[in-house]
């Protein structure tokens, strides 16, 4: 009886495993209205908010077909010029980018009313990033969804489609990174539930050019980008699973090995 005791012990610790660390980020704006910068909740995240101070909490949350969405949002005010941020940096295990992985991202944004140029994400994995999401040509007022890598004057992959003040429109991207490094962002943009419903405009870039091509390692700035009078809510980040740090291993390995001494002595005095 001892003895298959022991060896139900055995084959408990010869099927442990090491898992990969939870890999999605959430964060649905749950906050007070007032300010966002220092504002920490959802999960997955390493960080507070760092704003713009024109970026703030605001009620109530966006609602979409086929999305569950709890809390407030967030809601950027008018623009004299230039851009608004809000960023925070996601915790171990929620990473994007990395060799021969794929990473997924989606938030919602609807343009109020006197919207600015852009209403995005951005990927900080350079200093100017990569953004995705809404934008209006300031010269000629066509609308499309678009990428653009490495801000203004960087490559930039558009499809025009028409989208209108008081609407909310889900947004979400898909990263390919090679086994060399090299990045593809797709990105999509509905009206109505995803399940159901096929994407109002698609559009894609490849990451491939001198100072900005390079996704091999694992990224975590996640940055809302606006110019001004649209509401964001729901970030979602999907990255590949991270595997425990050194560390974890060696006590896991610890732990194996006392186990398999215990099952030593065990045996011998049997």
């Amino acid at each position: 009886m001892k003895k298959f005791a022991v060896l139900a012990l055995a084959l408990m610790l010869a099927v442990v495993v090491v898992p990969a660390v939870a890999d999605e980020a959430i964060d649905d704006f749950d906050y007070p209205v007032g300010p966002l910068t220092g504002q920490n909740g959802g999960t997955g995240w390493a960080d507070a908010w760092n704003a713009s101070a024109i970026v703030t909490v605001s009620t109530p949350g966006l609602i979409f077909p086929g999305v569950i969405t709890n809390g407030n949002a967030a809601s950027v005010g008018p623009i004299a010029s230039g851009a608004a941020t809000a960023t925070r940096h996601l915790a171990f295990g929620y990473k994007y980018g990395g060799l021969s992985t794929t990473s997924y991202f989606s938030f919602l944004v609807r343009p109020d009313t006197n919207f600015g140029q852009w209403g995005s994400m951005m990927l900080r994995q350079t200093t100017n990033g990569t953004e995705f999401g809404l934008t209006t040509n300031p010269s000629n007022q066509v609308q499309s969804l678009f990428i653009q890598q490495g801000g203004p004057g960087g490559l930039l992959a558009t499809q025009n489609f028409t989208y209108t003040a008081g609407t909310t429109y889900l947004v979400k991207g898909q990263l390919d990174v090679d086994a060399l490094g090299a990045g593809v962002l797709q990105a999509w943009v509905y009206d109505n539930d995803p399940n159901s419903n096929p994407a109002l405009a698609y559009t894609s870039l490849n990451l491939t050019y001198v100072g900005q091509d390079y996704w091999g390692g694992s990224y975590d700035p996640v940055t809302l980008y606006s110019s001004g009078n649209y509401t964001y809510d729901l970030f979602e980040i999907k990255g590949p699973p991270v595997v425990p740090e050194a560390g974890t291993m060696v006590a896991l390995g610890s732990f194996l090995s006392m186990g398999g001494l215990f099952l030593r002595r065990r045996f011998v005095k049997s």
